[in-house]
């Protein structure tokens, strides 16, 4: 994973899973296995996360998590290109 803020990832999370216009609603609930799994491979392995709060780490976790849901290891290839780097 390339060096990003929390709001970049997540901007660039909420692009891929929902295309278009930004949206107001929140995140749908993940998966808790999902969640574990967005967690381990992509908050915790970030550069960027220990800079992060608690509650942004977290709403990346969710938002990956339904990334994966959507569109499994695609979908996580598709960040790293949306963030520079893959």
């Amino acid at each position: 994973m390339p060096e990003a803020s929390a709001v970049e990832v997540i901007t660039a999370v909420r692009r891929l899973v929902r295309p278009g216009p930004p949206s107001v609603r929140p995140c749908p609930a993940p998966r808790p296995e999902l969640l574990r799994l967005a967690t381990a491979l992509v908050v915790d392995e970030h550069p960027s996360a220990p800079d992060w709060s608690a509650a942004d780490r977290e709403t990346v976790a969710e938002w990956v998590a339904v990334l994966i849901e959507s569109r499994g290891e695609d979908g996580v290839q598709a960040l790293l290109r949306a963030l520079g780097r893959g």
